[in-house]
Parts: structure tokens; C-alpha cells; sequence
């Protein structure tokens, strides 16, 4: 099998790589993505060859990052064409919501403590809701514990 290896280095969170939720192949994809981001955008075929996931593997490595908030699918519209391709982006600065939606609800006038617990609250649900009574809800009993 002939590989190409590029030179260099990518910078990885420590967060992404002590997360349990994710397997080994899960890790591996998005750190591969992450390693490309801004060169092109990078699709399940590309992904896949370049790995050598098969489809299975591919679907379950998928299935992770996005369930782990790490990974969202994109789809661009072609404007030569009009057909719409989707892409993988990853998620280095925390976590994308699951439902696809911010994880963050911006208060009005937020003081620096309800800051820090907002901030601890996405980290206990990274997919918070963004109905305000359930998060109340779900934050204080996520404090009280």
C-alpha cells in the first residue's frame, strides 16, 4: 500500500484526546480532519481512502464525532452547477450541539457567575437545550450535585 505522508505538525486539543466517548477511529478521523482544515474540505470518500476506513468503519467513526459534538456535516451549494456537495468540519474550540443548533444560550446582561455556570453546565451537557426552563432546570441540578 503506498501512502503519502506529509510534513508537519497539527495541534491537537487535550480535551479531544482524553475524551473517552470517542474510540480509536472516532480519534482518528477527527484529528485527520483537523490536520487538513483549511487546505480543502474534506468528504466521506476522501476521508475513507485516506484512512483506510471501509464503510462500516467510516459510518461508526461518523457517528461518534458527531455524537461527541466534535464533528457536524456541511453542505455547500456548487454556484457553477447548483448541486449541493457536504463536507465534514470538526469542532476544536469545544463542542457542536448534536441537534446542530449552539450549545450556548446568551443571556442578557450575564453576570460573571452565571458565566461559570453556564460554562460548567456544557461541559456536564454538551448538547444543551436551548428551551430556557429546561436549561434552568438542568442546570440546577447539575450544581446541586
Amino acid at each position: 500500500m503506498k501512502t503519502h505522508i506529509r510534513s508537519g505538525w497539527t495541534k491537537i486539543p487535550n480535551a479531544l484526546l482524553e475524551d473517552v466517548s470517542l474510540s480509536s477511529d472516532g480519534l482518528r478521523l477527527i484529528c485527520w480532519i483537523i490536520s487538513h482544515n483549511g487546505s480543502y474540505k474534506p468528504t466521506k470518500p476522501r476521508i475513507s481512502k485516506a484512512l483506510g476506513f471501509g464503510e462500516h468503519k467510516m459510518r461508526k467513526a461518523i457517528e461518534q464525532g458527531k455524537g461527541a459534538g466534535y464533528l457536524r456535516t456541511v453542505k455547500d451549494q456548487c454556484e457553477n452547477t447548483g448541486q449541493f456537495k457536504s463536507h465534514y468540519e470538526v469542532s476544536t474550540e469545544g463542542r457542536f450541539a448534536t441537534s446542530g443548533k449552539s450549545t450556548g444560550i446568551r443571556i442578557p446582561n450575564m453576570t460573571a457567575e452565571s458565566s461559570r455556570l453556564e460554562v460548567e453546565f456544557l461541559g456536564i451537557f454538551p448538547a444543551a437545550p436551548v428551551d430556557f426552563n429546561k436549561y434552568c432546570f438542568r442546570l440546577n441540578t447539575a450544581v446541586e450535585h
